[in-house]
């Protein structure tokens, strides 16, 4: 992971060579990062902290909107060192078996909703990618204090 995002309370790292993209109203910040292909991984930053299972549940019923074959599969996880209500989808578009991943928590000042997606021919690829960007998200982040690193990389890694 090669560059870094620090913005309204929030920090992650994702690959140099994917795009980012912010749409933002008063109530959410949305930021999404995506490759050249299909496959994206989004965060959103909800102000009025609806719960968790609320956000999974509309976007659940979003998919079901959208697309005729929907599996859905609960669990949990942890992201940003806090447990996430998660569901994994599988769906079909163009003929293609597609797969989206839903992870929801709260912290003090959001509810944060990550949502990554990808072609089943990109998973392998990409699945990795995605875990990697999850496992270096940070939240609460006072925008004065220097970015949060892993262990054994510095600032000039991420330039």
């Amino acid at each position: 992971m090669d560059r870094l995002y620090r913005k309204a309370g929030i920090q992650f790292r994702y690959p140099e060579d994917w795009e980012l993209s912010e749409e933002g109203g008063s109530s959410e910040l949305s930021v999404t990062v995506s490759d050249e292909g299909t496959s994206f991984w989004s965060v959103t930053l909800l102000r009025d902290r609806p719960s968790p299972e609320h956000v999974l549940d509309a976007a659940v019923e979003a998919f079901r909107d959208d697309y005729a074959e929907v599996d859905v599969y609960p669990t949990m996880t942890e992201i940003a060192h806090r447990p996430a209500f998660a569901r994994d989808i599988e769906f079909v578009y163009l003929e293609m078996l597609n797969s989206a991943f839903l992870r929801a928590f709260q912290d003090e000042q959001h509810t944060v909703l990550v949502f990554y997606q990808a072609t089943d021919t990109e998973l392998d690829e990409v699945g990795p990618v995605f875990e990697a960007i999850c496992a270096s998200v940070h939240c609460g982040i006072d925008a004065s204090a220097p970015p949060l690193l892993p262990p054994g990389e510095d600032e000039e890694t991420l330039q």
